[in-house]
């Protein structure tokens, strides 16, 4: 983030829940605009990239659905077979506000990231809770 400070349209943030989730295609042309304005690099047609998203992301990650829906988080996709400690959880909450409070002041895209991991760390941490 200190590399971007003063060039910030010279980075891209995308998220893992974003790009698999139902807004994919949107952000998947977040990426193709990006990367478009780089020397040597040629992008498909902008009106391609809806299609081309539903079949290598959407259909890789709900088979059979029709739809894409809200994409799970890394730590909901967890929750089944690998649940995090509380040590885990804390050390992970406490990585995600340092972040936040290095960044998110100066970069709001930034801190609405780490503030919806934040959330969603919670989120799983009171379902961890009910489980028990």
């Amino acid at each position: 983030m200190n590399k971007y400070k003063k060039n910030r349209e010279d980075l891209l943030l995308i998220t893992y829940e974003g790009i698999t989730g139902g807004r994919g295609a949107v952000f998947t042309k977040q990426i193709a605009s990006y990367l478009d304005k780089s020397e040597g690099i040629n992008v498909i047609d902008p009106d391609s990239i809806p299609c081309i998203w539903e079949k290598f992301v959407r259909d890789q990650w709900y088979p059979n659905s029709g739809h894409a829906s809200t994409a799970t988080t890394s730590f909901q996709e967890r929750a089944d077979d690998r649940p995090l400690t509380q040590d885990q959880l804390f050390a992970v909450s406490r990585m995600l506000q340092s972040l936040d409070e290095r960044f998110g002041g100066r970069d709001k895209q930034f801190s609405t990231i780490m503030n919806s991991y934040m959330n969603s760390l919670h989120d799983y941490s009171d379902s961890m809770i009910r489980m028990y």
